[in-house]
């Protein structure tokens, strides 16, 4: 980096390219066992001139707090630094789906294209999983592949990976990416058994 680079770089860009580049990445990548649920709007109402409000998702939000603080190798202290995440919402198939249809769960092809929007998932996890694994969700800069909502005929979960940037963070990123390829492929070559 030339000097007339660094004096243009403020203190927090500094500390920001120091960070990414002195530090290894921290790659985590676990599952919950639970039926994936959306973020609910928060109720405001009004009583003795004040405004109150009540989250209606605290319930949902402790719950997940409970399974992270079980997880194998989560950060000892929350990261403070800029991540992606990847998270797969695995729902249960609903009994409106015909059974000849089915198998197309299997293969990804039949997706839930219904409410709730896939924004609602990721935000209670988020808000769940802050100050647990994260310091503040301002540092999720980007989504990993594969990110979505997908059926599934056997337990409903959410699969979570997360990756900081940090000098090794193309390696990651790169074996992170030739799996989802792989998986896919994997989908497609299920698909050519049904026809």
């Amino acid at each position: 980096m030339t000097d007339e680079t660094e004096k243009k770089l403020t203190y927090s860009n500094k500390r920001q390219l120091r960070d990414n580049f002195d530090e290894p990445s921290f790659f985590l990548e676990f599952s919950l066992p639970i039926e994936p649920v959306p973020k609910k709007r928060v109720r405001v109402y009004h009583r003795g001139g004040k405004i109150h409000g009540v989250n209606p998702s605290k319930d949902d939000e402790d719950v997940i707090r409970r399974l992270l603080m079980n997880i194998e190798k989560k950060p000892e202290r929350p990261i403070s630094k800029a991540a992606l995440l990847g998270m797969k919402f695995y729902r249960s198939v609903p009994k409106s789906i015909r059974k000849r249809d089915r198998p197309f769960v299997v293969t990804e092809h039949y997706r839930p294209i219904k409410r709730p929007d896939l924004d609602n998932y990721i935000k209670l996890f988020k808000d769940a999983a802050t100050g647990i694994l994260w310091e503040d969700d301002n540092l999720i800069v980007g989504y990993l592949p594969g990110t979505g909502k997908y059926y599934t005929l056997e337990n409903a979960r959410i699969e979570i990976q997360l990756l900081t940037v940090g000098r090794d963070f193309d390696a990651y990123y790169i074996k992170i990416l030739e799996g989802e390829i792989a998986r896919i492929r994997e989908l497609h070559r299920n698909l050519e058994d049904f026809f």
